[in-house]
């Protein structure tokens, strides 16, 4: 598990993610995110859900929201690592 995923900021975005996923309708996705707050081992599961729902969305705006948070999160680990 990356250390980042402790950081309150991280835990911000967690919140943002389930939030947007709940907005368009990806209620499984999102609930492995909320589940993610609690306990950090599953951020990387949530993220591979999420990864796939991109690939599989049956709504245009839902594939779209989901790839934006996507490519947030990964925004968000690639440059934490780098300064870990």
């Amino acid at each position: 598990m990356t250390p980042l995923f402790n950081h309150p900021e991280f835990s911000s975005l967690l919140l943002t993610v389930t939030a947007a996923l709940r907005e368009v309708e990806i209620d499984d996705v999102a609930d492995l995110f909320k589940d993610s707050i609690f306990d950090r081992s599953l951020v990387e599961p949530a993220i591979e859900a999420l990864r796939r729902r991109v690939k599989n969305s049956h709504s245009a705006f839902a594939q779209d929201t989901a790839l934006r948070l996507l490519q947030r999160l990964n925004r968000c680990i690639q440059l934490n690592r780098v300064s870990l």
